[in-house]
C-alpha cells in the first residue's frame, strides 16, 4: 500500500467533497494500486488552499481529503476511451480513522526519506573525513 500526496483543482475538489464525483481522471505517472491511499490537497490558481467556495458560502478548513483507490481503469483496459498514460481511479472517502492513519503513514514516509538522505550525507561527510585523516597520516609519516 502506498500514499500518493496529490494536488486537486478546487473545482474538482469541492465535487469529491460534495460527493458529486467519485473517481479522478489522472495521468498514469505513478504505479497508483488498488488499495493505495491518495491525499488530495485543495488547489486554486497553484496555490494551495485550506477552504472550499459555493453560492454564498465559504466553508473553512477544507483543504486536504484522503481517499482509498477502489478500481482503476486504463487505456489497455478502453482503449478508445482513454488516451495512452491516463488513468481514471474510483476512489472511496476514507473514514475518520483510516484517513487518520493514511495521512500518518504518508508523515512517516516523508520522515524516513528524510532521515535517509540525511545518512546518505553523513556517510559522505565520514568518507571525506577518513579520506582527510588518511591524507594528513600519510603527509607526517610518509607511509599509507
Amino acid at each position: 500500500m502506498k500514499i500518493h500526496d496529490l494536488n486537486c483543482d478546487t473545482k474538482f475538489f469541492r465535487d469529491l467533497y460534495e460527493l458529486k464525483k467519485t473517481h479522478e481522471v489522472r495521468l498514469y505517472d505513478r504505479d497508483y494500486q488498488v488499495g493505495d491511499f491518495i491525499v488530495l490537497n485543495n488547489y486554486k490558481d497553484g496555490s494551495r488552499i485550506n477552504y472550499l467556495e459555493g453560492p454564498g458560502t465559504v466553508l473553512h478548513g477544507v483543504g486536504t481529503m484522503t481517499f482509498c483507490i477502489t478500481h482503476i481503469l486504463t487505456n489497455e483496459d478502453f482503449p478508445d476511451g482513454l488516451q495512452p498514460g491516463y488513468a481514471v481511479l474510483s476512489l472511496r472517502q476514507a473514514g475518520g480513522h483510516e484517513g487518520r492513519l493514511a495521512r500518518q503513514l504518508a508523515a512517516d514516509q516523508q520522515l524516513l526519506i528524510k532521515t535517509a538522505e540525511e545518512a546518505r550525507s553523513l556517510a559522505l561527510e565520514l568518507a571525506a573525513a577518513k579520506d582527510t585523516i588518511k591524507a594528513l597520516m600519510q603527509s607526517e609519516t610518509g607511509v599509507y
